[in-house]
């Protein structure tokens, strides 16, 4: 757990939640972690990792793996990343989502997962509207290469546009008081 503004965990190699095992991770309230390639259930490890709260941010220089053993290698694990409440997980390299493995954004603005190189959907990637979310279209998944894999985009709240890659959210309309 880094909560707290001003807590840092600075990670020189790979971060790894859920190697072979189970792991969670939480970066919340204004905290940050840095690292090089970051694993989220890697091999047949279980992983969940939540980025939650504004200012909270986790910065990876190389790749974001969920369940996988490397960006090409499918493990037989599966991993799980929430980001919410105006947090932001950077990747400065390519991002892959394996089956089995999902990544939850509670859309409360835009650029809330930022992905410099390619990303690779075989999971489920959910975007939910938060409660205050105003109508009108956001990226918080911004892709910096090529969009690809056979995975699921779903949305709760608004609808996933796949031709331009964003989640809107309509006006809501009044009901009928009958």
């Amino acid at each position: 757990t880094v909560t707290g503004v001003g807590s840092t965990w600075t990670n020189s190699s790979s971060l790894v939640v859920g190697n072979m095992g189970g792991g969670d991770l939480l970066i919340s309230n204004g905290g940050a972690v840095t690292s090089t390639d970051a694993f989220v259930g890697r091999f047949d490890g279980s992983g969940s990792a939540t980025v939650t709260g504004a200012g909270s941010i986790w910065s990876s220089s190389g790749n974001l793996i969920l369940g996988g053993s490397s960006l090409n290698t499918p493990g037989s694990g599966n991993g799980s990343l929430a980001i919410s409440e105006g947090a932001q997980v950077i990747v400065g390299g390519a991002s892959r989502v394996f089956e089995g493995s999902n990544i939850t954004l509670f859309v409360s603005g835009n650029s809330m997962l930022d992905i410099s190189g390619n990303f690779t959907n075989s999971g489920v990637v959910e975007f939910v509207a938060s409660g205050a979310l105003a109508a009108g279209t956001y990226a918080p998944l911004e892709v910096g290469g090529t969009w690809s894999g056979g995975g699921t985009f779903s949305a709760i709240g608004g609808t996933w546009d796949s031709v331009n890659k964003a989640f809107v959210v309509a006006v809501a309309e009044a009901g009928n008081a009958g």
